[in-house]
C-alpha cells in the first residue's frame, strides 16, 4: 500500500526531503503540512514548479481538493529548520572534498 506518490519536474527535490520527513501514522493535517512544505522546496528549487500547491487527498470519505496560493507558501529553503541533515553537523565552509575549511 502506498501512503504518497510524488510526480512532477520537482520530485526529485522531494524524494528525499519525503525520506526524511515522512512517518507511518500522521494526521491528515500534518501529512498536508509537509506536503505544502516539501513542494514549496521544490519551487523555490526547480523553475519549472510553478507558484502554487494543489493538493488532492483521496480516502473512504471521498476527495478533498485544496489550492495554496503562493503568497502563503515558505519558498526559500532558510526559512526551513535543517533537522537531522548534514547542515546540523557539517561546520559553515567545510570542504568536503579536502576534508578541511
Amino acid at each position: 500500500m502506498f501512503t504518497f506518490h510524488i510526480t512532477g519536474s520537482g520530485s526529485s527535490y522531494l524524494y528525499g526531503f519525503f525520506d526524511q520527513a515522512w512517518r507511518e501514522g500522521m494526521s491528515q493535517e500534518e501529512a498536508e503540512k509537509l506536503v505544502v512544505t516539501a513542494v514549496s522546496l521544490a519551487i523555490a528549487r526547480d523553475g519549472a514548479s510553478g507558484g502554487v500547491v494543489r493538493t488532492v487527498t483521496i480516502n473512504k470519505d471521498g476527495v478533498k481538493r485544496k489550492f495554496n496560493p503562493g503568497d502563503t507558501l515558505p519558498l526559500w529553503h532558510e526559512e526551513i529548520e535543517a533537522v537531522n541533515s548534514l547542515l546540523d553537523v557539517v561546520p559553515v565552509g567545510y570542504n568536503c572534498s579536502t576534508g578541511s575549511k
